[in-house]
């Protein structure tokens, strides 16, 4: 292991003075052995393009984010205003579905509320990290520094799926929504689902007394001081990854060591709201009688329409029915914010409020603790005529509790095959996917073919599973000893 971390940042000081040979996926193999800081500089050196708009399906939207907008955003060479009309699209598909979720109950699942309700119905004893702020971009750190320092892999990453805090993504409207399990405008009158401490020697008494079913709510404010309080996106970046790394050893230390060994227990890790990944400035001046707030504004909308909301120029309207708010607001769909209440402009270093993805699409990563965990079963099966194209079927059994990922394909039937990774093996499931063959084997080949993937279980570390081959191959033409054979 350490040879190999030697060699990878070997490899990537020369991709640092070689940009033009940066590719995703040889990266994504140095991944493991890298520090966090020298992966993600390195990542932002990729080129990227600009992102296609959202998917329609919500379950899509996760992917999404971490595959084609986040990388755009946050590189130093991204035209944010080419970005705008996929943000305005993005916010129109996401007020459409989200009043519908909270109205009529389609898709209710993604309200990060009905998340947190449903943990009282758990086995296990929950620890509730709210990283106030915390985007994914800041997770992938923070689970790395995770994965890094649970050397005894205790841990197992269960998946991150993306989550919709309240709106609008302000703390006081949103945190209370998370720990009470209800909408905004019920939570005046909701008791919080668990205990809910900021000390951490609070938390630390109430897990060691918990028991499956409890939630303990760990509210950690420092992810979002320091980004109010950083000068420049700079600062805000180097402060983030040695907040998250504390914060990730400290997490460790309250599931491994807090909580007895004989109560089953959980960790989720989520946020109160998202933060807009860039500078804004204040340019926008909000709707007459609103009081402006950072990224958004609360006051009185006269007419509403049926839809409950209306996307304008620079902004967004939002009934407080349709959303289930104590007010009417307007949200920042855009780059920026508003003027302040007596009419100051300049500007905020990664502020929120808004509804760009960054702001809404909150990580709910969860994690097992000491669960057994099983290589999964991978056969190729197929049968085809030599050196002609063909199918194969690979089926895959996960035996285990939480989803893993194939991300790499390797071994002397790899270059001819098409694997679309990287593909998900979904929990306790069996995934059967039919895979293009360039060329198909002759018979004399087959005996020495080699196929192998490497899996990971969330970002831990990638580990080789072999494949169980399971191929005929029919030949157009063969030869024998005896070419006079069966004519005498």
């Amino acid at each position: 292991m350490v040879a190999l971390q030697h060699g990878a940042l070997a490899l990537a000081d020369w991709l640092v003075a070689h940009p033009e040979q940066l590719e995703l996926s040889g990266l994504q193999r140095l991944r493991d052995y890298l520090p966090v800081k020298t992966y993600q500089d390195l990542a932002a050196q990729l080129p990227v393009t600009l992102p296609s708009p959202a998917p329609e399906n919500p379950a899509a939207w996760g992917d999404w984010m971490r595959r084609e907008y986040l990388p755009y955003r946050t590189a130093q060479q991204a035209d944010q205003q080419a970005l705008l009309p996929i943000q305005r699209d993005f916010a129109e598909r996401f007020l459409r579905l989200y009043s519908t979720a909270v109205s009529v109950g389609t898709h209710a699942d993604y309200l990060v509320w009905r998340r947190s309700a449903a943990l009282r119905q758990s086995e296990r004893l929950t620890l509730v990290v709210i990283a106030d702020g915390l985007s994914f971009y800041d997770l992938s750190l923070l689970q790395g520094h995770l994965t890094r320092m649970d050397t005894a892999q205790r841990l197992s990453d269960c998946g991150v799926q993306v989550a919709f805090p309240a709106l609008p993504t302000i703390t006081h409207q949103a945190k209370p929504s998370l720990v009470r399990g209800v909408a905004p405008v019920l939570c005046k009158d909701a008791e919080s689902l668990g205990v809910n401490f900021t000390a951490e020697t609070k938390i630390e008494t109430a897990l060691h007394s918990g028991s499956k079913g409890d939630v303990v709510f760990w509210n950690y404010v420092k992810t979002d001081k320091l980004y109010h309080d950083a000068a420049t996106i700079s600062q805000a970046r180097t402060e983030a990854n040695a907040t998250l790394m504390a914060l990730a050893e400290r997490i460790l230390g309250l599931m491994l060591n807090a909580i007895p060994a004989d109560v089953p227990a959980q960790l989720v890790i989520t946020s109160d709201h998202g933060r807009l990944l860039m500078p804004a400035q204040r340019t926008v001046i909000p709707p007459k009688g609103f009081r402006p707030e950072s990224r958004a504004a609360f006051g009185e909308w006269d007419v509403i329409p049926a839809e409950g909301f209306e996307l304008r120029d620079e902004y967004a309207l939002l009934g407080r029915t349709r959303f289930g708010l104590n007010e009417d607001a307007a949200v920042m769909w855009g780059n920026q914010m508003f003027f302040t209440a007596n009419g100051a402009t300049g500007g905020e270093v990664f502020p929120h409020g808004g509804i760009t993805p960054e702001e809404v699409l909150i990580p709910w990563a969860v994690y097992g603790r000491d669960l057994a965990f099983r290589l999964p079963t991978l056969e190729v099966s197929g049968s085809g005529v030599a050196e002609e194209a063909g199918i194969l079927t690979l089926r895959a059994v996960n035996p285990n509790a939480l989803p893993l990922t194939l991300t790499a394909v390797s071994g002397t039937l790899a270059d001819r095959l098409s694997v679309p990774l990287p593909l998900t093996l979904q929990a306790h499931g069996v995934t059967e996917l039919n895979l293009p063959l360039a060329r198909w084997p002759k018979k004399s080949e087959l005996g020495s073919l080699q196929l192998s993937f490497s899996l990971r279980a969330g970002e831990g570390a990638a580990q080789n599973v072999t494949a169980q081959l399971n191929l005929q191959s029919e030949e157009m033409y063969s030869s024998t000893g005896d070419i006079l054979d069966g004519l005498l």
